[in-house]
């Protein structure tokens, strides 16, 4: 198979309508990041499309970086100095998730279909160069699925038009609807972004309540439930620091502390270290009504917060929302909080 019969219309459509990640893992074909010269190149173009790159990757993606990144390197050279500084700012900058993959990879992978797709099982894009991608889509298509696969290819510049990422906004633009399982919205919405996370956050005023009047009825609440997960999470991920924010309002903080901690003997792989901040009620409402989950640079906010797990299945509709922090949300809401509250070290 090749050229333009590489491309799978019928896949493509399949898995637009099948959401289960909510970060997109992608590798990059150096070349892509700035062509060589041409007739009609427009550099103003080309530094456009790297900034839009640039914001798909802060905000949705994570990039599987090859053990050897000179051809990445390599290809920065090519950029006018002020584009070239954005990428190398991203590439060491925390708010842009990267995992390095186990396939080493170089420019020549990306004209190879059998290369190609030995990145099927761990990647979902492969951001190609312009001319790259004839290989594998028609003239007018600029992104596609190899012929039964799910890895789909897509042009560099094109990304925001991706069937990955149109999925993913398709999902966050909707509600959990009422009876959803519980296992089914931690794999759809939260498995991917609670895998790349170096940092959790949990701001939810009634998360501490909740934790002692579950105990009591003898099951897991939102926030122990959520740890267990999170210490499920299977393969090599990054060790996570958990910050868990509540009202000390009708709780008593230290049964709260040995409730984590005891959940934490059970489920503590993955969790590097857990930390509570306790706020007085007025406090806490006066800086956050709302609940959020926060995965590094990722927010989300929920409308029963992390309540969202205590139960098999929903027993009505959450609204749940996404959005990108510039580092505003830890300074104007979790920075506020901490200064507020009384913080407890539970591992």
């Amino acid at each position: 198979m090749s050229g333009p019969t590489a491309f799978s219309k019928k896949a493509s459509k399949k898995y637009l309508l099948t959401g289960d990640k909510m970060t997109i893992r992608f590798v990059l074909q150096p070349s892509a990041l700035w062509p060589q010269p041409q007739p009609h190149s427009d550099p103003a173009r080309e530094r456009s499309n790297n900034i839009r790159f640039l914001e798909f990757w802060k905000r949705y993606g994570v990039f599987f970086m090859s053990p050897n990144n000179e051809p990445i390197i390599e290809a920065l050279q090519e950029m006018p100095m002020a584009t070239r500084k954005l990428w190398k700012n991203a590439l060491i900058s925390d708010y842009f998730r990267k995992f390095e993959c186990g396939h080493e990879y170089t420019e020549d992978t990306f004209f190879n279909q059998p290369s190609l797709l030995s990145f099927s099982q761990d990647v979902d894009i492969a951001c190609l160069e312009n001319s790259t991608i004839l290989q594998y889509c028609s003239d007018d298509e600029w992104s596609g699925f190899i012929e039964g696969d799910n890895l789909e290819v897509c042009r560099f510049d094109c990304i925001d038009t991706s069937k990955h990422l149109t999925n993913l906004k398709i999902l966050w633009d909707g509600i959990i609807p009422i009876g959803t399982e519980r296992d089914k919205i931690w794999t759809d919405r939260f498995l991917s972004l609670s895998s790349f996370a170096k940092h959790i956050s949990i701001i939810d005023r009634y998360c501490g309540k909740s934790i002692s009047e579950c105990y009591s009825q003898g099951r897991l609440s939102g926030v122990t439930y959520f740890i267990k997960l999170l210490s499920q999470i299977p393969g090599k991920i990054k060790t996570k620091s958990v910050s868990i924010y509540t009202s000390r309002r009708d709780t008593e903080i230290s049964e709260i502390c040995k409730l984590i901690e005891k959940q934490l003997k059970v489920s503590k792989k993955n969790i590097g270290s857990v930390r509570l901040y306790a706020l007085k009620d007025s406090d806490f409402s006066k800086v956050a009504h709302d609940r959020f989950l926060r995965f590094d640079n990722i927010i989300t906010s929920i409308g029963k917060g992390i309540s969202l797990f205590e139960k098999s299945s929903c027993e009505e509709n959450f609204s749940c929302a996404m959005q990108s922090d510039d580092g505003s949300f830890r300074n104007n809401i979790e920075g506020v909080l901490q200064r507020c509250s009384q913080s407890y070290q539970i591992l």
